[in-house]
């Protein structure tokens, strides 16, 4: 739930303040996955902070990670006929990536 992944994002924040190293993953891992967006051209219909045209932050918010996962592989499975299908075209580490940026979005 919603809730659910509200509190999960302030135990990390709470995580990242005692590990710094874990800081510097985490935000190589951000890094990362803005990366992939950018690179993926996503950002040509969702913009730069993932809400213009097409606002994915809603999408995001009512899905689990693995549900993310399987919609940007297949988003026509989810009834989306717009997004193209990325299950060829992003490896596991660049969507894993890519989801934790995705997470990160207002």
């Amino acid at each position: 739930s919603v809730t659910t992944m509200k509190r999960r994002k302030v135990c990390q924040v709470c995580v990242l303040m005692i590990r710094p190293a874990l800081l510097v993953k985490c935000i190589r891992r951000i890094l990362h996955g803005k990366h992939v967006f950018k690179l993926n051209q996503c950002t040509n219909c969702h913009g730069k902070d993932g809400t213009s045209p097409f606002n994915l932050t809603t999408r995001r918010d009512s899905l689990s990670d693995d549900e993310l996962r399987e919609f940007i592989k297949d988003p026509a499975s989810f009834g989306n006929r717009r997004m193209p299908a990325f299950k060829t075209v992003i490896s596991e580490n660049d969507l894993d990536a890519l989801i934790f940026y995705l997470r990160t979005l207002p």
